[in-house]
């Protein structure tokens, strides 16, 4: 008999999801699914049906095949994931794998792989409130994209997302739409915002990282884009507007499967939709020094920026 597994219901990223792995991070919901989340087998007849004779890709870690409907990932030590359309999301564990190390897999990478199926721009990015828009940072893994977020969390702007923001353009708007309350964070970086570590719980067992909460006055309704700042390392605090060719190249740098979309056959709606959110916004670098001790003259910095933007102009 095949066994029965409960329906969680969840939201994010104006994605309505029913998946039968918990996801605890995710703001719960009802009833209703736009996207099924489930266990099942993943067979090499269905990836044949699906993906041909498509080169399987070899990454560090896993593996991964690629098409314009559907993306598989066979991940080391945890299992298989097949995701199809911006609907389904198939899951198959490794013997022995805990439903827990799965979630953060699935609210980031599969996550981002639904979101861009369905037709977002998904940047490599973490978003915060500030002047009733989103200020959106781009940089590098390991550039502090979270650790900003956090500490412009606890001086009052309310977080966006964490990770993956996904950008839709709707007529002569830019918007994003809420992700999950809480920033994934390493220990010294949650000490650096005056929390304690041990206090707060592991993203994953194998993992160092933490999960600092931000579920107070977080909201799921769509938000609009107002400005966009790619973080870079300097000796002081100041930003500097990018010309437009420097402004396109952060953004198709910053944003998730950057790395296969030829295979996803949209490279040209890709780049349209980076032209587009580079003509509506304005893109600057943020330099600071990489330490925590800056971080208040970093949030200053940019409060005060944005301040004066939005007292002037719709977009920062």
């Amino acid at each position: 008999m095949e066994k029965s597994f409960k329906s969680h219901f969840y939201q994010v990223s104006g994605i309505n999801l029913e998946s039968q792995i918990r996801l605890p991070d995710l703001v719960k919901t009802k009833s209703g699914a736009d996207v099924k989340i489930s266990y099942g087998m993943i067979t090499d007849r269905q990836l044949k049906n699906l993906f041909g004779n498509t080169e399987t890709l070899k990454r560090r870690g896993y593996r991964i095949k690629v098409s314009e409907k559907a993306v598989f990932i066979d991940w080391e030590k945890l299992g298989k994931v097949l995701i199809q359309d911006g609907l389904e999301v198939v899951v198959e564990p490794e013997t022995g794998v805990l439903e827990e190390d799965w979630q953060p897999f699935l609210t980031g990478p599969v996550i981002s792989v639904l979101l861009h199926q369905r037709g977002c721009l998904v940047l490599h990015a973490s978003a915060v409130l500030i002047n009733n828009g989103a200020a959106v940072f781009l940089g590098a893994k390991g550039y502090g994209k979270s650790t900003l977020a956090a500490h412009l969390q606890v001086r009052g702007h309310r977080l966006i997302s964490d990770d993956v923001v996904p950008i839709k353009f709707i007529d002569d708007c830019v918007l994003t739409v809420p992700g999950y309350p809480r920033i994934k964070l390493f220990e010294d970086s949650i000490t650096a915002v005056g929390e304690n570590p041990v206090n707060l719980p592991l993203i994953h067992r194998f993992v160092q990282k933490r999960s600092f909460q931000c579920a107070e006055n977080f909201s799921t309704e769509p938000i609009s884009l107002r400005g966009v700042y790619v973080l870079a390392e300097s000796d002081e605090v100041f930003l500097k507007k990018l010309s437009p060719v420097e402004a396109f190249i952060e953004v198709t740098k910053n944003t998730y499967l950057n790395r296969y979309l030829e295979e996803l056959n949209c490279l040209p709606e890709h780049f349209r939709q980076c032209q587009k959110l580079i003509q509506t916004l304005p893109v600057y670098k943020l330099n600071r020094p990489h330490n925590f001790e800056v971080m208040n003259k970093v949030c200053s910095t940019l409060e005060e920026h944005i301040h004066e933007r939005a007292a002037t102009s719709e977009v920062y």
